[in-house]
C-alpha cells in the first residue's frame, strides 16, 4: 500500500509536494519496510502540517525510522500516534526527534504502553523548556496512575501554552477525575 503511494507521489505530485499537507495512515500495520518508504516521503514534504499513523503497531523500532525524519517537519503541527506500542525507549526517540517542531500544537499519544515509569519525559513535554507550543496533548487509556497523573498535572500548569490535557484510563475513578479538575486551574482535563 505504501509503496503505490510512493510511486503515486514519484510520478505525479513530486513538483507539487509543497501541496501536500496531511498523510493519514489508519490501521495499516505499517512494516519497518513500509516506514522507510514513508520516512523518505516525508523527507520530501517540508510543508506537511499533520502527520496522523493511528494504530500501526509502531515499536521502539518504528518510532527511530519515523522520528529520523520528523525534526525536518518544521511545520508539523498535528502528530497523532495514538494506538500504537510505544514505550520508553520510543518515547525519548521520539521527544528527541520532536524539539526542532517549534509549531507542533497537538500531540496524542493515546493507547500507547506509557506507564508511571515514563513521567519524566511526560513532564519534559509539558514543560515550557520543551521548544514546542504545544496546546493539546492526549495520554489517554496509557496504563498511568492517579499519582502519576496529578504530578504531571502539576507539572504541566506551569506551561501557558498547555490548553487541554487528556489523561482518563481505565485506572481512573470519576472522583480522581474531579480531582484532577479541580487541581487544573484553567486547563481542560478530559472534556
Amino acid at each position: 500500500m505504501l509503496s503505490e503511494l510512493v510511486f503515486y507521489y514519484n510520478k505525479y505530485l513530486q513538483d507539487r509536494a509543497e501541496e501536500i499537507v496531511d498523510i493519514v495512515l489508519i490501521d495499516r500495520g505499517l512494516s519497518d519496510k513500509n516506514l522507510e518508504l514513508l520516512a523518505t516521503l516525508l523527507s520530501k514534504l517540508m510543508n506537511l502540517k499533520g502527520l496522523v499513523l493511528v494504530n500501526n503497531s509502531l515499536n521502539t523500532n518504528g518510532i527511530s525510522i519515523i522520528s529520523s525524519h520528523l525534526g525536518l517537519l518544521t511545520d508539523l503541527k498535528t502528530l497523532n500516534i495514538s494506538y500504537n506500542n510505544i514505550r520508553r525507549a520510543g518515547l525519548e526517540i521520539l521527544l528527541e526527534n520532536l524539539k526542532p517542531l517549534k509549531s507542533l500544537t497537538y500531540l496524542n499519544l493515546a493507547s500507547n504502553d506509557i506507564t508511571d515509569n515514563e513521567l519524566p519525559l511526560l513532564q519534559h513535554i509539558t514543560s515550557t523548556a520543551f521548544p514546542t507550543t504545544l496546546s493539546h496533548f492526549d495520554l489517554r487509556d496509557n496504563p498511568m496512575t492517579f499519582t502519576a497523573f496529578s504530578l504531571l498535572l502539576n507539572h504541566s500548569l506551569e506551561n501557558p501554552a498547555l490548553k487541554v490535557l487528556l489523561l482518563y484510563n481505565e485506572n481512573l475513578t470519576q472522583d480522581h477525575l474531579n480531582q484532577l479538575k479541580a487541581l487544573a486551574k484553567g486547563l481542560v482535563i478530559d472534556e
